[in-house]
């Protein structure tokens, strides 16, 4: 009884020595013991032959340890327990740092890693470090440009798993991911992280030279440009450059002449979406409901700003008017001059 007590009264760090020198001291005496069972395919040799009869089951590709709520099978029982738990949403493996949880106990200490931040696993090409070594491997592939993961359903292929997963949910629609406050749901988890600081209002990413805050790392990342007067985008066409990319965009569009927007009646296009839409009230104009016509030329308008634009490119001489009146049953003849436009009898409203 003193026994126990005694050991509820060790520290944390103590017990974790103690499990530490009695994993270390297990791997000793394995590396001692007799490993009479060896496989005939490979090298391996076990000191139990249900190890062995395991293993073989890699060469065979046997998988007896199948799932009863789809199709997945296992070499091992233990595999489908951690498959299992993803059915059932099960994480019993919760970190003590932050509120992160996991169905599987190495998924938590590679997350552990991340607070501590131990980062074993090294790129032989470059200096990054990782605390997973499928990050790594994910990493790896930057270097070699390797792409070993193809979507099935257009041309797409991805240097990791995770990123195919993703990007086959533009083609499904799936969103997994949903708002526990409000009905939003999203195809990545992250982009539910950055949501649900809308709603708690919390802002983790500082500015280091400024009191601001933001909620999203990218959104900190466009600020920082303001501190520094980065402008890394540049346009092709001239020697402007701009710290965001839509304004790069806007700024191609407006200067030079980039017109995405093209009228299907005629030949014009235009920079942005409304002048279109202007446009095209001027072929609607027999069907328009008020119509504005220049009493000089006949011409007609579907806006009254497009008839007075359209006044002003009258010459002086154009003001001179013949207009009909009852006055002495003649014709009178009215000078109107552009510098007293003003005088010109024409229903601008």
């Amino acid at each position: 009884m003193e026994a126990q007590v005694q050991t509820k009264s060790l520290s944390d760090e103590t017990k974790s020595a103690i499990k530490t020198r009695s994993i270390r001291k297990n791997r000793v005496q394995t590396k001692n013991i007799e490993k009479p069972f060896s496989c005939k395919l490979c090298e391996s040799a076990f000191p139990q032959k249900s190890r062995l009869k395991r293993h073989m089951r890699i060469h065979s590709g046997e998988k007896p340890h199948a799932c009863q709520v789809c199709d997945a099978a296992f070499l091992n029982r233990s595999d489908l327990n951690k498959h299992i738990r993803r059915h059932t949403g099960e994480k019993p493996y919760a970190c003590k740092i932050c509120t992160a949880a996991f169905a599987d106990s190495s998924n938590l200490k590679q997350h552990v890693r991340m607070h501590a931040g131990v980062k074993p696993h090294a790129c032989h090409v470059c200096d990054a470090r990782f605390s997973h070594s499928s990050h790594l491997k994910g990493h790896i592939r930057t270097h070699t440009g390797e792409r070993p993961f193809s979507c099935q359903l257009c041309e797409s292929t991805f240097a990791e798993k995770s990123s195919l997963k993703q990007h086959v949910r533009t083609h499904t629609g799936d969103r997994p991911f949903s708002c526990h406050v409000c009905e939003s749901s999203f195809s990545k988890k992250s982009h539910l992280n950055e949501h649900i600081r809308v709603h708690t209002g919390e802002k983790p990413y500082s500015c280091l030279q400024c009191a601001s805050e933001f909620s999203q790392s990218s959104s900190l990342k466009k600020h920082m440009r303001t501190h520094t007067l980065e402008k890394r985008y540049m346009c092709s066409l001239c020697d402007c450059s701009f710290p965001e990319n839509s304004s790069l965009k806007e700024h191609v569009q407006k200067t030079h002449g980039d017109r995405p927007f093209s009228c299907d009646t005629c030949t014009a296009s235009f920079s942005n979406r409304s002048n279109l839409k202007r446009h095209i009230r001027r072929h609607d104009t027999a069907t328009s409901a008020k119509s504005y016509p220049c009493k000089l030329c006949g011409s007609t308008f579907s806006q009254n700003s497009s008839l007075k634009r359209h006044i002003q490119t009258h010459s002086e001489d154009d003001y001179t008017v013949l207009i009909e009146t009852t006055m002495n049953g003649e014709p009178s003849s009215i000078d109107i001059t552009s510098s007293n436009n003003t005088n010109l009898d024409i229903p601008l409203d």
